[in-house]
């Protein structure tokens, strides 16, 4: 857990007060180093969600092409995500959904 390059019997020859500072340096960096990791998994978990969501888009594009474009034509997310949604909806049995538009 010692960062230093002090060994265990040069530690215990240090005055209390002193070898509870680097032991309280020691957890601060550590909580430091474990916040950075947890940002890092954020941030790669963020952009692996969106190059999903931009593979999705294209597919769904490729798949909508012989209905005129539709999905090409709408440009917001927002408006993508529900039109998404409709047309789950619409493609589930009769009595799920009663229309989306």
């Amino acid at each position: 857990m010692w960062v230093c390059g002090v060994d265990a019997a040069k530690r215990r020859q240090l005055p209390a007060w002193i070898r509870e500072g680097l032991e309280k340096m020691e957890r601060e960096k550590q909580r430091q180093l474990e916040r950075e990791r947890q940002l890092q998994e954020a941030v790669n978990a963020r952009q692996l969600q969106d190059s999903m969501e931009k593979e999705a888009v294209k597919q769904m594009n490729d798949e909508n092409a012989a209905d005129g474009g539709l999905m090409a034509a709408v440009k917001s997310k927002f408006v993508r995500t529900v039109f998404s949604l409709c047309l789950l909806f619409t493609s589930l049995p009769a009595g799920w959904v009663y229309g989306c538009w």
